[in-house]
């Protein structure tokens, strides 16, 4: 994580000199023993940033500990947990790079970016199966077809961005290409795709409409939050889950979950492509949930077993 705030520099000995500086910050790092003379302990980071540049020789401290550092902190700067670094810089901190696999994850197996330019997804942004495709007709694809829309227009802006500046086009159509309508599914159904985007239009090919689904997750997160910009002029991305048990636990045996907590945490793990929701239903104490389809799972309980 980086953050910057540029800084007036005042009078009464404030260090480094200048005009104009900048705060540089470095999230989970310190600068061992390169200390000054005061400590701003308990303050905020606002309070903290003026006394460092009130003080001779301060040009840097960490938070939320508060220890001044001096100006050649940068140089002796290293991993800390629990510690974040505020270095006084001459120049705006640069942001991130970008890895080479973009925002996505998990991060696919295969994937090209070729750098040097922007798209842009439509707010009319339609997602289809080809006609040809023989899961056209499948209504469980068609649903997610219907999800992912929703998704992706939701983290698009208010006001849609507009294609930039040398390009007067948009991607306005995700088309999934599926080579067979089976819904069967196991932890060893193939959830392989290929996802290929270019300026004006992006395809999805999978063999079956699981790989589809992950290749619209995939596709859903190659957009900066908010923005519908992806920073790259054509994505071409080859995925394939590395194991084939992908689960979440929830202990639900002790402790109670909310039906609105389930489905909330199903959204998050189709959002990182995990395949198996592990409810530990039992315990020693009882068994927590009570069916109809087979009541003698807890008929027969009495006392604690039958969590009274």
């Amino acid at each position: 994580m980086l953050a910057l705030c540029m800084l007036a520099a005042g009078a009464g000995g404030a260090s480094p000199s200048a005009a104009q500086q900048y705060w540089w910050r470095y999230v989970g790092a310190d600068c061992g023993y390169d200390d000054v003379p005061g400590s701003c302990k308990g303050s905020s980071v606002a309070e903290c940033k003026a006394m460092c540049a009130k003080t001779q020789g301060c040009g840097a401290f960490n938070y939320p500990h508060g220890v001044l550092k001096r100006t050649d902190c940068l140089s002796h700067k290293k991993p800390q947990g629990g510690s974040d670094l505020y270095i006084l810089e001459p120049t705006p901190q640069p942001p991130p790079a970008q890895p080479a696999w973009g925002t996505v994850w998990p991060v696919p197996q295969h994937s090209e970016w070729e750098r040097g330019g922007h798209l842009t997804i439509a707010a009319a942004l339609q997602i289809s199966i080809a006609p040809a495709s023989p899961a056209h007709g499948s209504a469980r694809l068609a649903r997610a077809v219907q999800r992912y829309t929703k998704i992706i227009v939701a983290s698009l802006p208010l006001r849609p961005a507009q294609p930039r500046r040398g390009s007067s086009t948009a991607i306005s159509s995700l088309v999934l290409q599926v080579g067979t309508a089976e819904e069967t599914l196991s932890s060893r159904t193939n959830a392989s795709y290929t996802l290929t985007v270019s300026a004006t239009s992006a395809t999805v090919t999978a063999l079956t409409i699981y790989g589809a689904m992950y290749g619209m997750e995939t596709f859903s997160q190659l957009a900066t939050a908010g923005t519908g910009t992806i920073t790259a002029s054509s994505i071409s991305i080859i995925d394939w889950p590395t194991y084939h048990h992908r689960a979440f636990m929830a202990d639900t045996g002790r402790r109670f979950w909310p039906v609105p907590t389930i489905k909330t945490v199903l959204d998050a793990m189709a959002a990182v492509k995990l395949n198996v929701l592990h409810l530990h239903l039992s315990d020693n104490c009882r068994y927590a949930v009570q069916s109809e389809a087979f009541p003698l799972l807890t008929e027969r309980l009495t006392g604690i077993l039958a969590g009274t």
